[in-house]
């Protein structure tokens, strides 16, 4: 059938919510997507390797990755740190 739409939706936690219509295009529209935002971690997000995290760590952005990154140093000559006036 070249009208027939396929969805797979599977939850973790058992609180996800999906709700969706098909446009007149015959496009899939999502209207209702709700998660427990209590379940997901921050290596979860796009883009961040958190891999690397330990005790102290914090995110900085590589350039060359295009990814956040944990770590404890900031060894990149671009980096300015403006610790304000007192």
């Amino acid at each position: 059938m070249a009208n027939e739409i396929k969805a797979v939706v599977t939850t973790q936690s058992g609180i996800n919510e999906t709700r969706a219509r098909v446009t007149p295009q015959n496009k899939l529209l999502v209207t209702n997507y709700q998660i427990n935002a209590s379940a997901i971690k921050l290596g979860d997000l796009f883009n961040v390797d958190a891999s690397a995290q330990e005790d102290g760590s914090f995110m900085v952005y590589n350039e060359t990755t295009e990814n956040w990154e944990a770590t404890r140093f900031l060894n990149n000559i671009n980096t300015i740190i403006n610790g304000g006036n007192f």
